[in-house]
């Protein structure tokens, strides 16, 4: 129970009851800091749970994306979906992927990539580029050529 009453109160006023080590930290006269600290510590422990208990699934990760090998764009984009809804298992993608060698460049090239990519559609699809009736055995470059001789 966090009250109850002080059996020498006639009033029954309640007292209330805190954990002596929060008390201490509030009068702590750097009880931010010390609550930063406490909040880093316990993020540090979960980053090396994962670093110690998550490596084979890390390393087939890294291994996949040093592997991968694409012949259309949309693969690109998939593979990305795919790569990063598997990376949110992890608690701090960036914390945990720094003690492993993982294959940053690459990844953050595709990531970009399928992200341009995905502009593309959008302005493409948008109202401004619905006169153009863009096939899809037609090449990007060329849609984007059309795209830019409208706009000047």
């Amino acid at each position: 129970r966090l009250m109850h009453p002080c059996a020498h109160d006639r009033k029954a006023t309640y007292r209330i009851y805190i954990a002596p080590k929060i008390i201490a930290l509030y009068q702590h006269k750097n009880w931010l800091s010390m609550a930063i600290a406490r909040y880093q510590h316990r993020n540090y422990l979960q980053i090396k749970t994962d670093v110690e208990t998550k490596g084979d699934f890390v390393n087939s990760l890294i291994r996949k994306v040093e592997k991968a090998r694409f012949s259309r764009i949309e693969e690109v984009e998939d593979f990305i979906r795919w790569l990063d809804k598997e990376l949110s298992q992890l608690v701090d993608e960036r914390a945990v992927l720094k003690h492993f060698q993982w294959p940053e460049n690459k990844t953050d090239a595709m990531r970009e990539v399928a992200f341009n990519y995905r502009e593309l559609i959008n302005i493409a699809e948008s109202q401004s580029c619905s006169t153009y009736n863009q096939e899809a055995r037609q090449p990007i470059a060329t849609f984007l050529k059309q795209m830019q001789a409208s706009q000047e």
